[in-house]
This record gives structure tokens, sequence and C-alpha cells, in this order.
């Protein structure tokens, strides 16, 4: 029986990546594959004829805070409850606005999520999570140094009122993000290659289900394209651009052999003792 598979696209706000999403709806076309979405707030606010096309072209769309790209502050863990209240509730009225649904799906900026963020997911009826990513350590070189993290569930979970990393009670669903020390990322094809991060999705196949992979548009632009922001990091400037998306879609074939690619809403659907409480 094939394992479950998520493919998610961090779309941050970064005036310009819409080219990258094109380039990204694109290849999902050709593989008749569908993804699901997290998006920025006001980078739907700015373009929103770009999510008029994800959604209509049958992808999912979550929530990825308000001005996450540009604004790199823009941290759910250090925000205070007041301020995750409010830019969640203004990126979740355009999202909603512009796709004509209601956003149930969330994914922090960074990954970085709190309690408090889940509270505030729960306030406004949010019914997924999927910042957690279980098993990653990044040795001091990203944003995923979190030891308490490394030891999260790597199946989907209802997060503890006290600990998003324990199981508890809470009535949001979170499905962490896979690794195996490394991120299951774009990131990571460019980084070690194709059949590195190949290895590396048949290690977390083996702990996660569903495994949930992520992206940007920005990475499959070339670096003269789009400015990100500054003083980026050298390793995010390596191998964009079409060697990116080559990988990707050598990526997508081979675990397509292995995986079935789902959406969140069927992982809630044909998993009913993951549904919200």
């Amino acid at each position: 029986m094939k394992k479950k598979m998520l493919l998610t696209i961090d779309v941050d706000y970064h005036p310009g990546s819409e080219i990258g999403v094109e380039k990204i709806l694109d290849l999902l076309d050709r593989k008749e594959i569908k993804a699901t979405f997290f998006i920025a707030g006001k980078f739907a606010e700015e373009y929103e004829e770009v999510i008029e096309k994800i959604y209509n072209k049958g992808h999912e769309i979550g929530c990825h805070g308000y001005s996450h790209g540009k604004d790199q502050e823009e941290n759910f863990v250090d925000l205070e409850l007041d301020e995750q209240r409010k830019r969640i509730k203004v990126a979740s009225e355009i999202l909603s606005r512009i796709s004509g649904g209601d956003i149930r799906l969330f994914r922090a900026p960074f990954g970085k999520v709190s309690v408090n963020t889940i509270k505030v997911l729960e306030e406004f009826g949010y019914k997924c999570d999927s910042s957690v990513t279980a098993m990653r350590f990044d040795f001091g070189f990203g944003v995923g140094n979190n030891i308490r993290a490394f030891f999260a569930p790597t199946r989907p979970y209802h997060p503890s009122e006290h600990n998003i990393f324990r199981e508890g009670n809470s009535k949001i669903l979170e499905v962490p993000m896979s690794a195996f020390i490394v991120p299951l990322t774009l990131s990571a094809i460019r980084a070690f290659g194709v059949k590195s991060v190949c290895r590396l999705f048949d290690f977390s196949n083996r702990f996660f289900d569903p495994v949930v992979f992520y992206l940007h548009p920005w990475e499959v632009m070339k670096t003269d394209e789009i400015f990100l922001w500054e003083g980026l990091p050298k390793r995010h400037m390596k191998n964009r651009g079409e060697n990116a998306l080559l990988g990707l879609e050598r990526f997508i074939d081979y675990v397509g052999k292995k995986s079935e690619f789902l959406l969140y809403r069927d992982i809630m659907e044909v998993e009913p003792r993951y549904a919200s409480q």
C-alpha cells in the first residue's frame, strides 16, 4: 500500500515570486498533481489573480502569516498573543475573500509556532497546522534548532495546550513536516542533490505518514530575477532557477512511484481518527 505524500509550497511575500508560482503550477499541471499552497496574506493582497489561479486549478490554500518574506521579523514564537491574533485574522480574511472559501490550514513563518498560535487558530476555526518539523536539527545553520521539535511525533497529532511538540487535547490537528536530521525540502535538493534527498525521503518514509515536503517559489527563479532580503545567506543562492525546477521534477517522479499525492483535506477524510475533536 502506498503511503501518503503532501507536496506543499510556502508562498512568502516577495514581490516578483509570482513568476515562480507560475512555474510550479505548470509543473504540477504536467504531472497532474494537486498541492497545498501556504500563502502570506500580504502576497495574496497584492496578487489576487495568482491566488485565484491556484484555487481554480484545484489546489489547496492555507495561511502563511501576513507579511512573512520581506518581513523577516514575523516570528510566531516571539510575537505577543494579540499581535498573532491580529496578523492571522487579517491574512485569513484576505485569503478567504479571494478564494471564496474558509481558510482552515496554517503554517507559521519559519515553521516557528507556539502554544499561543494554536490558541489563536482554535479561536478562528482553523482545523490543521503544519509547522512543526520532527526529527530535524540544523546545527546552527537554519531555523530548526529546537530540540523539543526534534522529538515531536512524526504522525498527525493533537498538541498539548502547554507544549506544541507533545500530544494533548487541542482541537487543532498538527501534521508535522518531514525530516531525517535534514528537512525534506527543495532547499535540501539544491544543497545535496536529488539522489541524496531521494534517499532522505526513503528514511523519512519509515517514520512519517503522511510525508510532508515543502519548497518556495523563489527557489525556482534565477538569482537575478528576484530580490529577497538584505543579508541573504549564501546557501540560498545555490542551484536556483531551472536546476531547482528540474531537481523538483525528478524528485516528484521518484516519490510518485512509492507514494500517493494528497491534500490535507484528504488526510482528514481518509483518516477519521485524525479529525478534529
